[in-house]
């Protein structure tokens, strides 16, 4: 089981934003994207997820436990996904990519993972590859 240890700035956002993720609006937002992160079908907590639109604007919500996530208010139409951040660990002393069970790739634009956003309540379930 894939197992990330929560980066103190990832739970600095988890923690601001309630503990099931939910807006402090009780009625809540009727535009929002969740699902699950998932490696080797096993769930992704306490990482960065960034949803990026067609206009360049950018949106972000973490995994939580159980690999959950919730993005609310993006921006409509095709939007690409990439790792904001990755657990602890940072940056190997070469300069690499940082070290993280997610591979490198995910942590750019140069991946595969897209999704068209057409508004209301949807769900995508971001599933990455070794």
């Amino acid at each position: 089981m894939t197992r990330l240890l929560v980066p103190s700035a990832v739970l600095a956002v988890v923690l601001s934003a309630g503990c099931a993720g939910e807006s402090a609006d009780p009625n809540g937002p009727t535009e929002v994207l969740s699902g699950t992160v998932r490696l080797n079908g096993e769930p992704v907590d306490f990482v960065m997820l960034v949803a990026t639109g067609p206009d360049g604007k950018s949106v972000t919500g973490p995994s939580l436990p159980g690999g959950r996530y919730r993005i609310e208010k993006p921006p409509a139409g095709k939007l690409r996904f990439k790792f904001a951040s990755a657990p602890p660990g940072g940056a190997p002393k070469s300069g690499g990519p940082p070290r993280s069970a997610i591979p490198p790739k995910y942590f750019t634009d140069q991946n595969d993972l897209s999704f068209e956003y057409t508004g209301g309540s949807k769900s995508y379930d971001v599933v990455l590859q070794p």
